[in-house]
């Protein structure tokens, strides 16, 4: 009846069996993957476990050449051989038998079951032969005896954290284990396990169907999923997360959406949103892509639809891949749900023969999606571009038995010893993205795009991460986004302009011989006083311009340094520069200038003042942001006696430090100090001195420190401040 027709790969492309890793198939659905239809009863699901679509996949999967086992967690409203009822849970199998005694209650919270009392065992009998067991328990501080065979191997204490937990009992020998879980003390609720053989290559077919639940059953609220962040109390989540670490991949089959579909005024985009937390869920723990199913379902107007059942197959569809996974849409070929009535035993569920019908078709996809685990080794190759440009990264896919498309998903970080940041990419943000390689082809190709900035900068890095997301393999590559911005020009010295004092109020300096339009000017004014000076116009001054608050003394004391810069234009700017009070200060400008088309600009600065007599002084590292940055030292001091003070200049880069030699006819050299003049005069004595240097490489210029002699010790004043034309 449900002759199925696939927008996948055929089927044909399937290799032999080529497991390379265990897989856990997760059947979750409502009461048509829990069998109900398939037994006897009021509501016909006595003995329909055997008949579900999960259990009978297993038999076709074990005549296709692979290990299969089945177990399953599902449905309600039966009894077992001792005539206890479980309302809404039951965790009975078809693989072996479960036996309950004693007390207990019904599930809290939709938790799956709750031991609360005691001799309230629950034991597990394989019918095939097993080596572990995983019980999967929330913590609320009871205490169980896990056994095998009888005999206690874990006697596990709970610490009332209300965590989701696992606990793992493995017999010395694969066999015919029993394996049991006995009430201790305490309350502890078991949410579920399974009996399997660690470490051969098998199909798990679990089975997690429930009556009457919708997709919002298990993503709201339940220990079975969460509608926000999956976490570790997200059971579907731990498990899907605990598989992938052990190296056991999770397929989800989802065929919830019988009841979505019947639910009164519930629009389509709320169903497919609700599956989408549901299976998010999953992939979040490393689940591979599902395979969606619609079940089969007849849905009848009387059933107060809000869409219809070819509305909900086309959103699945679509949903199924934009999730690289399958949809399975249960047609038959005259393409109707329901040709043969004769085979439902109520409005809703077929019989044993339709859910082997389904079994049928879900055996081969099932493979399919597994194949897809051990589909591919991936290589890349590193690439590199320009900045602005796109780095192409080849893949290749060496692959195994599957044949059909390959979905790669792949995001950006930064790495290396120059990381790229958000900012090197469009949108300032780290790209991701996937790529398909087609069917039957091994090659694909990744681009990412990069921006383009003005700034003179090293070669960045960033790492490619690339993953299957069906098989969990993970390659990386390295993209190198390489500078295309010229070099910021390199600075030159030009002059420095003659020595002007003042004995109080305003300071007229002079220009420097030759300036010219376009050089930067830099004027230095040292003083006697805390006085602040107010440049002319266009000028701008230093924001670590130093002013001392002590009072001047007969001995004299520098007690400010002021630095101030302009762009010269076609014609000289003003030198006069205001000061409303204040005693002696005298003062210099220096010109330097660049090529290029770029715009000087003032980077960074530092300053210090010292409060006693001393031979040096100095000012903290600063960090230059570009590279050719041309740096100014300049340093007032109170001398005895008329001339040069004898000042030197030293820092970490520029290394090279200069001497008490004033050089004037030098040019401004990357790496080295030079110093331009040094004079005092005056009453009380005042002297300022100016030092240049080209750090070349943006970075750190360690501490500068002025220094003289100790002969001209006095109290100084420093101001450091460095330039860069871009």
């Amino acid at each position: 009846m449900f002759g199925c027709s696939f927008s996948e790969p055929d089927v044909s492309t399937i290799a032999a069996p080529s497991l390379t890793a265990p897989m856990i198939v997760l059947y979750i659905g409502d009461s048509q993957f829990a069998g109900r239809g398939a037994g006897t009863g009021t509501v016909n699901m006595d003995d329909a476990r055997q008949y579900t679509v999960g259990m009978q996949v297993v038999p076709l999967l074990q005549a296709s050449g692979y290990s299969a086992i089945a177990q399953s967690w599902g449905e309600a409203n039966n009894v077992n051989a001792a005539g206890h009822y479980i309302d809404w849970y039951d965790p009975r199998t078809t693989m072996g038998v479960w036996a309950v005694s004693g007390a207990y209650t019904n599930p809290v919270s939709e938790r799956v079951l709750l031991a609360a009392a005691s001799g309230a065992p629950f034991t597990f009998t394989p019918t095939v032969d097993t080596t572990a067991h995983d019980w999967w328990i929330i913590d609320n501080g009871g205490a169980i005896n896990f056994k095998i065979d009888g005999a206690t191997v874990n006697a596990w204490t709970g610490v009332n954290d209300g965590h989701l937990k696992k606990v793992t009992v493995t017999a010395g020998a694969k066999g015919a284990h029993v394996y049991a879980a006995e009430w201790v003390s305490g309350t502890t609720n078991l949410v579920w396990g399974h009996a399997y053989n660690p470490g051969e290559n098998e199909f798990r077919v679990i089975i997690l169907s429930n009556r009457d639940w919708r997709t919002a059953n298990w993503t709201q609220g339940s220990y079975l999923s969460t509608p926000t962040a999956p976490d570790a109390e997200c059971g579907l989540y731990a498990l899907a997360a605990d598989a992938a670490a052990s190296g056991i991949g999770v397929l989800p089959v989802i065929g919830l959406g019988a009841n979505d579909i019947r639910l009164s005024g519930n629009p389509i985009e709320t169903s497919a949103a609700n599956v989408q937390q549901f299976y998010d869920a999953l992939r979040a723990g490393g689940a591979r892509p599902p395979i969606l199913c619609c079940e089969g379902a007849r849905i009848a107007v009387s059933q107060e639809v809000s869409f219809t059942q070819d509305a909900w197959a086309a959103r699945l569809t679509t949903q199924a891949a934009a999730n690289s996974g399958i949809f399975l849409d249960p047609k038959d070929s005259a393409g109707t749900y329901e040709a043969n009535t004769a085979h439902y035993v109520d409005t809703l569920h077929p019989d044993a023969t339709i859910y082997a019908a389904i079994a049928a078709q879900h055996a081969p996809r099932i493979i399919q999606q597994a194949q897809r685990a051990s589909a591919a080794t991936l290589k890349i190759a590193d690439a590199s571009a320009a900045e602005g440009g796109s780095l192409g990264f080849a893949v290749t896919v060496v692959r195994g038995g599957y044949t059909g498309a390959l979905t790669l998903n792949w995001s950006v970080s930064g790495t290396g010893g120059n990381p790229a940041d958000a900012a090197d990419f469009p949108g300032s943000a780290f790209p991701s993205g996937t790529v398909t390689i087609a069917a039957g082809s091994s090659s694909g190709t990744i681009t990412v795009n990069t921006n383009d900035d003005a700034a003179v900068e090293a070669n960045e890095t960033f790492l490619l991460t690339v993953s299957v997301p069906e098989a969990g393999a993970t390659v990386t590559a390295t993209g190198t986004i390489t500078n295309n911005d010229a070099a910021a020009s390199q600075p030159h010295f030009r002059a420095i302009s003659a020595y002007t004092s003042v004995t109080s109020g305003d300071i007229t300096l002079t220009e420097p011989t030759g300036a010219a339009e376009g050089d930067l000017l830099v004027a230095c004014i040292a003083s006697d006083d805390a006085v602040t000076t107010v440049p002319p116009a266009g000028w701008t001054a230093i924001a670590d311009n130093q002013h001392s608050g002590s009072s001047a003394t007969a001995a004299s004391a520098v007690r400010s340094i002021e630095m101030f810069w302009i762009v010269r234009g076609a014609s000289a700017p003003s030198y006069a520069f205001t000061r409303t009070s204040g005693v002696v200060a005298r003062g210099t400008v220096s010109a330097h200038y660049a090529g290029g088309a770029g715009a000087w600009r003032q980077d960074v600065s530092a300053g210090n003042t010292l409060a006693s007599y001393a031979s040096s002084v100095t000012v903290p590292s600063v960090t230059t942001t570009g590279n050719y940055a041309l740096l100014l030292a300049a340093v007032g001091n109170g001398r005895v006696t008329s001339g040069n003070f004898q000042s030197c200049v030293s820092a970490t880069d520029p290394a090279t430090p200069s001497t008490a030699t004033v050089d004037t006819s030098s040019d401004d050299a990357p790496g080295t100090w030079i110093k331009r003049g040094d004079s005092s005069s005056g009453s009380p004595l005042t002297g300022v001195a100016l030092h240049s240097a080209i750090k070349q490489t943006a970075g750190a210029t360690g501490i500068t420190t002025v220094s003289y002699s100790a002969t001209y010790q006095h109290r100084a004043a420093l101001v450091l401040a460095a330039f860069v034309k871009d």
